[in-house]
């Protein structure tokens, strides 16, 4: 599996949580998890916010990153079709 599979599986997992729980995730969250630092993560995370993969509610200083279910529908329908074909 690469890099970038296993990264995105593991956000998708914890975004799933805590869109479960209705209160999303801070970037702070994910640092002793992953063992990266802040700036990492939020480029990353930035990059799936861009992709329209994850919403992004700010909260004072803090963002909070929470899954949007209907474009990862979305997605995956896409995968669907072109790996059926």
């Amino acid at each position: 599996m690469r890099a970038a599979e296993l990264w995105s599986g593991c956000v998708a997992g914890a975004l799933e949580k805590a869109e479960y729980e209705n209160r999303g995730i801070c970037v702070g969250e994910y640092e002793d998890y992953f063992g990266m630092g802040q700036s990492r993560i939020s480029y990353h995370m930035r990059k799936l916010k861009d992709a329209g993969l994850v919403r992004e509610e700010r909260r004072g200083k803090w963002s909070f990153y929470s899954l949007d279910e209907e474009a990862v529908r979305r997605l995956l329908d896409i995968a669907r079709v072109q790996l059926s074909a």
